[in-house]
């Protein structure tokens, strides 16, 4: 049986590994627990020119678009990554591939193809300076998210299973812990 998404994408997130299997910290990893978690300076998409950035839509992140092999990716984009690894991973004995995009040695952005090895489904931003919009927030992550509920075409979803407030603005999915963004999704079901 075929998992959601966004239950695969947090489970890898939250339990990325090196090739030794030692977990890794990821940006979602903060989501476990809410009231305990470590809560990133709050910032405005100052690290990274907006103008720098390619845009983040319902469908990628400039060249990084759903649909894509991960082999097709670039070996770099300016104002996202400067590196990718990609690799096989295996949860509740399903397959799927797995490509973290990293600047500056940060990782930024998670990208997965899980029903076809060749197909990206979901693209999770878990770093901060990839600004988005949202009504007429401009919001990265580490963001303050208090003004996020009341934009305009804003729609609250259920809280995620580790207990993120997420909330949907045109196919993007941010999620939210202590009033700040945590992570902002592309691609889920």
């Amino acid at each position: 049986m075929k998992k959601s998404i966004i239950t695969l994408a947090t489970a890898v997130a939250m339990t990325s590994c090196h090739g030794d299997r030692r977990p890794i910290s990821t940006g979602l990893s903060a989501h476990t627990s809410p009231a305990t978690a470590e809560v990133p300076a709050r910032s405005t998409p100052t690290a990274t020119d907006s103008t720098s950035t390619p845009p983040v839509t319902s469908q990628g992140i400039g060249p990084l678009r759903l649909g894509m092999s991960p082999h097709d990716l670039p070996s770099a984009v300016q104002g996202v990554y400067d590196s990718i690894s990609i690799s096989e991973e295996v949860w509740d004995d399903e397959r799927f591939t797995v490509v973290e995009c990293f600047r500056n040695s940060m990782k930024t952005v998670e990208a997965l193809a899980i029903s076809s090895p060749d197909h990206i489904e979901a693209l999770t931003i878990t770093g901060s300076g990839i600004p988005t919009s949202a009504g007429s927030l401009r919001l990265c992550v580490g963001s303050d998210a208090t003004q996020l509920p009341s934009q305009a075409g804003v729609h609250p979803l259920p809280p995620s299973a580790d207990g993120a407030m997420r909330y949907e603005w045109h196919g993007l999915t941010f999620y939210t812990s202590a009033d700040t963004v945590m992570a902002i999704s592309i691609g889920e079901e």
